[in-house]
């Protein structure tokens, strides 16, 4: 009868444990994907921000012509923000017929650079 009862507790007792662990595991487990998603933002802005800088150095500061080597960087930067918005504004920007257009869409680009960062 004794026997019966601590094995009746110590049932009990692994039941219980597995329980409390099960939930933590699962609060955990979901912590781990707050965090795994704020990374994957981080990364999105830290693009986002680098694409702007070598924007400015690039395009803005530029004296003359922009060469093949810093468009294809540029080109590989935009891309990196993985951001359709921006992706279009600097496809409208790079297939822009006249200047006034490309100023106009280089303030479009530029505007939704500083609401991303």
């Amino acid at each position: 009868m004794m026997q019966h009862k601590i094995m009746s507790l110590i049932i009990a007792a692994l039941v219980l444990s597995n329980v409390f662990f099960a939930i933590k595991y699962l609060s955990l487990n979901g912590n781990a994907s707050l965090i795994q998603n704020g990374n994957t933002q981080e990364v999105r802005n830290e693009n986002v921000s680098n694409f702007a800088k070598l924007f400015v150095i690039k395009v803005l500061k530029a004296e003359d012509e922009i060469d093949l080597e810093a468009r294809v960087e540029l080109e590989n930067s935009v891309k990196a923000t993985e951001d359709q918005e921006i992706i279009q504004k600097w496809k409208d920007f790079t297939e822009s017929e006249t200047d006034l257009e490309a100023q106009s869409n280089v303030k479009d680009l530029l505007e939704l650079l500083v609401n991303k960062i």
